[in-house]
């Protein structure tokens, strides 16, 4: 149903659960993992979808790096509106106090008498955020942007060469020995030069942090770590 060369009582289970809960299976066919050791390809994870969001998905294989199973993609095309709303922060080191002072002062002169604790509370409240955007600059935080590592200088030439080197078995179904051993050598310079691009990346991390780091970013940086 999804590719697998093989049959087990645990593909039967998952094949029934398939067909009794009317589920769509969005593998085409194409290897999940590869074992360069045994020069094998098998398509051992699955992507299974309700019926009613076929139409909307693409699937497909993307390259290893690190592992033996390789990335899957699957986008689901389908518009929906969304309200963002950016971050900002106080720049408050750059903030004219001395204004700020002033400004605030001629807010509270100028403020009505109010009876109720409410109504004094949203006064004071809407006084101090009025000086503050008068006088203390803001900014958008910074959006996190995702890098690919698929896409490095580094990466990338060995993985079409490895590509170059499957697409050769995938057409004929028969690797030769010097082609397996080749691709086996490329496997191998992939998963190297990806583990020294994290050492590298980690290296600079920690070169970064001194006693004077935020304590916000170091406690960022913890959460990403867990």
């Amino acid at each position: 149903m999804w590719g697998c060369a093989t049959q087990n009582a645990r593909g039967n289970e998952l094949v029934n659960f398939v067909e009794d809960g009317g589920f769509i299976v969005l593998n085409d066919g194409s290897p999940t993992h590869s074992s360069y050791s045994y020069n094998t390809s098998e398509a051992l994870d699955v992507s299974i979808i309700s019926p009613d969001l076929q139409p909307l998905c693409n699937w497909s294989v993307l390259n290893n790096i690190g592992s033996d199973h390789r990335p899957i993609l699957l986008e689901i095309n389908r518009k929906q509106r969304s309200h963002v709303n950016r971050a900002r922060f106080w720049n408050f080191s750059k903030a004219n106090w001395d204004v700020y002072r002033l400004y605030s002062e001629s807010l509270f002169t100028g403020e009505k008498k109010h009876d109720k604790l409410v109504e004094k509370w949203v006064a004071f409240k809407n006084n101090i955020i009025k000086s503050a955007k008068k006088v203390i600059p803001r900014g958008f935080v910074k959006r996190y942007v995702t890098f690919f590592e698929h896409n490095s200088l580094t990466l990338r030439p060995l993985l079409e060469k490895r590509n170059t080197l499957e697409s050769t078995r995938n057409s004929t179904g028969i690797m030769t020995e010097e082609q397996r051993i080749q691709l086996n050598k490329v496997n191998a310079e992939i998963k190297r030069a990806y583990a020294l691009s994290r050492r590298k990346k980690w290296e600079k991390l920690c070169g970064n942090l001194d006693p004077k780091t935020p304590d916000s970013r170091l406690w960022r940086i913890a959460k990403g770590l867990n």
